[in-house]
């Protein structure tokens, strides 16, 4: 588990903090997510911590899941633009950073009016002021384009995933990679399941203990479940404890005013309300909770259990706890999370410039 501890966070103008931290202490990260509007602001907040040289951002998938799948590759490539267009560090490239495309369908499709929030973050501001995209756009599928940025990682260290949509494309990584690409992934941290709470699975015929990034693929979760690859959860049960309120965006508005991130943050976070954020919580900090694990773990408790995965029935895609003897298999799963340290930290990072320096645990 982790303990909660306060960590300094420093400007992105300190460029020697960031030259040393870039060679010898960087996590590197491939970054998978499924084009929602918490993905994009995942999205925006690697950026932030790679230009802060928090982590080295290898390369960018998008399978469409919770998104159609032509506007958020455009979105997330014209982050990208921005990224590259606006940075004043020495010593990070955004230029070398690709965007491909996962082109695999799950068995249970999400709902179209959600998918089709990828229209809407294509059309604000920032990303129709800065032109075409020119980020590049990666001709190979994108579990190659995964195994590929893993091979090439500098140095001998390994690359963490991150992925924030349903585990598909992950688990055609796994199925297609040598074994030395598969030796040097560190760990998969995915935002997935729902262990010892409700899921938010709603459809017909189904029991409701699902969630959706594993209900759209239940075979792609069990299979990365007991691919012995470490993976870390971030479900359901930490994610209910962040909702994402008009406070938070009112405090985020105030102090995002003039920066890149932030105030492109603001917006997509504002596209989620609906009219419903006044009265209730109806959007969480789902992805961005799970690249905050990568960059600040020291937030968060964490518990080691043996899980299973549901592949079909009433209950399919239900991530629940099973004994080893059982079927069961190994993972880090986040329980708890300091919801006013997170919401302190995303303003930091976005508004303000910084990352933290601190190491993982």
């Amino acid at each position: 588990s982790g303990l909660i501890a306060t960590i300094p966070l420093f400007p992105l103008g300190a460029a020697e903090q960031r030259s040393i931290g870039r060679n010898m202490s960087m996590e590197q990260v491939f970054f998978s997510h499924d084009g929602g509007v918490d993905d994009m602001v995942t999205l925006a907040l690697l950026l932030a911590a790679h230009e802060a040289s928090k982590i080295n951002l290898l390369g960018v998938t998008v399978t469409g899941a919770d998104c159609v799948l032509e506007p958020a590759i455009l979105a997330s490539r014209k982050m990208l633009d921005l990224a590259a267009g606006n940075s004043t560090s020495t010593c990070s490239s955004f230029e070398s950073i690709e965007v491909s495309q996962c082109g695999s369908e799950g068995r249970n499709p999400f709902p179209m009016k959600w998918r089709n929030a990828a229209f809407i973050i294509c059309h604000l501001p920032q990303l129709l002021r800065d032109g075409p995209a020119r980020a590049k756009l990666s001709a190979k599928p994108g579990f190659q384009a995964m195994a590929d940025a893993i091979a090439a990682a500098p140095g001998e260290g390994k690359v963490t995933i991150l992925e924030t949509g349903p585990l598909t494309c992950v688990a055609e990584m796994l199925r297609n990679c040598t074994p030395a690409v598969r030796e040097r992934i560190e760990r998969i941290v995915w935002m997935g399941g729902a262990v010892d709470v409700a899921g938010n699975v709603g459809q017909k015929d189904r029991d409701g203990s699902a969630e959706w990034n594993a209900y759209w693929d239940a075979p792609a979760v069990s299979e990365v479940v007991k691919s012995s690859v470490p993976l870390v959860m971030c479900p359901l049960d930490v994610t209910n404890s962040v909702p994402i309120t008009t406070a938070y965006l009112t405090r985020l508005a105030l102090a995002s005013e003039g920066t890149l991130w932030g105030e492109l943050v603001s917006q997509m976070y504002a596209t989620t309300m609906r009219g419903i954020g006044f009265w209730q919580a109806g959007y969480y900090a789902w992805d961005v909770l799970t690249a905050s694990y990568v960059l600040w773990e020291d937030m968060f408790e964490t518990e080691r259990i043996s899980i299973a995965v549901e592949v079909e029935g009433a209950a399919e895609g239900r991530t629940l706890r099973r004994a080893k003897e059982e079927g069961g298999c190994e993972a880090t799963v986040m329980m708890k999370v300091d919801a006013g340290k997170w919401e302190d930290r995303l303003e930091e990072a976005l508004c303000r410039g910084g990352a933290d320096a601190g190491k993982r645990m």
